[in-house]
């Protein structure tokens, strides 16, 4: 995911979108430019990760290594 969706993973990425949140709730700009904005990025990582992203089935027998759960298995 991380290779698909690089700039929502990435700090500097998520401050700014913080930002441009409150910017919209005080009036600064418009709601819909900003997600616009937003989307139009989203869409081309969707459609990155269509092409590349590995899939990866879940058998429950190796769960991510970042969980302290078996959260594979409740798939």
């Amino acid at each position: 995911m991380l290779e698909s969706f690089a700039d929502i993973f990435d700090v500097r990425y998520t401050a700014r979108m913080e930002d441009q949140l409150d910017d919209i709730e005080e009036g600064k700009i418009d709601w819909r430019e900003a997600m616009g904005e937003f989307y139009e990025r989203f869409t081309k990582d969707l459609e990155t990760a269509e092409t590349q992203m590995t899939k990866r089935q879940a058998d429950g027998k190796n769960p991510p290594t970042c969980c302290a759960t078996n959260a594979v298995s409740r798939w």
